[in-house]
């Protein structure tokens, strides 16, 4: 009868309660979490870089509806030609030293590596009032590009071409009002706006059915980052 009873204390002593073994997991879990960073740190650091463009995504579509909601739900007018091709957010400042004019037909010569052949281009800076605006863009070469420009005035050499359909500069619609700055993805080198004139966020602009899309191509891991609005 003693032994027994002996061996069904030794019995009732032995294994773990529910509670012990889930401290023990949670204790497991957090070491692995560790050991994982500390083996793949790169992971750390793209993930933190992608919270980044996740939020300037964001903010930057909600400088955009904050623009509408204070005019009256106008748009802000370095948006009017955007499309459903993404475009990059970013200002162009190229200069050309000379612009002639012509039958309604401006050109402005003197570009490095011009890549605008197509769409338009929005120039500022000019000291002839009628070069300043958002023109088409009727031909284009490494060199030049020709805009359809009806109060053009020739021989404007302080024109600047700041933003086209490939490069939608919304600076002067934003900045400072409802945004400090455009935010640069993690990837991009310098400043933007206002800072410099001349920059690419790397992030992109485009939309579709009244509604805005901003992306970040350069998102890492194969993520996709992109909000739509």
């Amino acid at each position: 009868m003693h032994n027994i009873k002996g061996k069904g204390k030794a019995l009732n002593q032995g294994g773990f309660t529910l509670i012990e073994l889930l401290v023990v997991i949670g204790i497991l879990a957090i070491l692995l979490a560790i050991t994982l960073i500390a083996i793949n740190p790169n992971k750390h650091f793209q993930d933190t870089r992608n919270a980044k463009r996740s939020s300037d995504v964001a903010a930057i579509l909600d400088s955009i509806y904050e623009y509408e909601s204070s005019n009256t739900g106008s748009q802000p007018p370095s948006l009017a030609h955007v499309g459903a091709t993404p475009a990059a957010i970013g200002g162009l400042y190229l200069s050309p030293t000379t612009t002639t004019f012509a039958t309604s037909t401006l050109t402005l010569s003197g570009l490095t590596s011009n890549t605008i052949t197509s769409g338009h281009v929005t120039t500022t800076g000019c000291a002839n009032a009628g070069n300043n605006g958002t023109f088409a863009v009727t031909t284009g070469d490494g060199t030049s590009i020709s805009v359809t420009d009806a109060n053009g005035v020739a021989s404007d050499t302080t024109c600047k071409v700041v933003a086209s359909d490939a490069a939608v500069n919304m600076c002067t619609d934003v900045v400072p009002t409802f945004l400090a700055a455009l935010p640069m993805d993690p990837s991009a080198s310098g400043t933007s706006c206002p800072t410099a004139a001349a920059f690419d966020t790397k992030y992109t602009i485009s939309a579709a059915n009244g509604r805005f899309t901003v992306a970040a191509p350069s998102a890492e891991g194969s993520a996709t980052i992109s909000v739509t609005r």
